[in-house]
């Protein structure tokens, strides 16, 4: 069990909230009275009103749709269980879209049980190590730092006081003297025929 299964139910508690607050008629009331018995009559004709008129008020029709519709789903899920897959899979057939297994469905919507050290195991987690965007190799790549720069920094602040171009001269010239270096270790070496 998961405490994402209850948010569902969040929704619901949050639409009955909304749908009584926003279909009582004098909570944005911006008439002011000149005396009591005159606010008493405004608000007697809004206490007359039935369930359904307050419900089904400009204001209030989307909130309530939407609680029925989200009541109706939960009902018929929780009345058919599993015959609901049955109907979800009639409506993709009807409906011509696409087929999924229940193991995607599970890996797609995150509903399987795995433990953090387990996902960090198996690299189902990706991502950087820590908040530190300077280990990001895109940024990394933009600001032009090396690896050992960006390690030891945590702020893009400290990029500002990075010598970019002497960096990229160092780099240029490790280049070349790696080139260099390349081409004597194969003149040295012996040919084979």
């Amino acid at each position: 069990f998961s405490s994402s299964k209850l948010l569902v139910y969040g929704v619901v508690l949050h639409l009955t909230i909304g749908i009584f607050m926003f279909s009582g008629d004098t909570i944005f009331s911006s008439k002011t009275f000149a005396s009591e018995g005159a606010y008493e009559t405004y608000t007697r004709k809004f206490e007359d009103e039935s369930f359904f008129e307050k419900v089904t008020q400009n204001h209030v029709i989307v909130l309530t749709l939407l609680f029925c519709v989200l009541v109706s789903f939960l009902l018929v899920r929780s009345i058919f269980g599993g015959g609901f897959k049955f109907l979800s899979c009639l409506y993709r057939t009807i409906s011509c879209s696409a087929s999924s297994t229940s193991s995607l469905n599970r890996v797609k919507f995150n509903d399987l049980d795995v433990t953090y050290t387990k996902a960090l195991q198996r690299c189902l987690i990706k991502g950087l190590p820590s908040y530190n965007v300077l280990l990001n190799p895109v940024y990394r790549d933009a600001f032009r730092i090396d690896m050992a720069f960006s390690a030891t920094h945590k702020h893009v602040d400290s990029v500002t006081e990075f010598d970019m171009e002497g960096m990229e001269e160092e780099k240029e010239a490790r280049a070349e003297q790696r080139a260099i270096e390349l081409a004597q270790a194969r003149a040295k070496a012996p040919v084979q025929i």
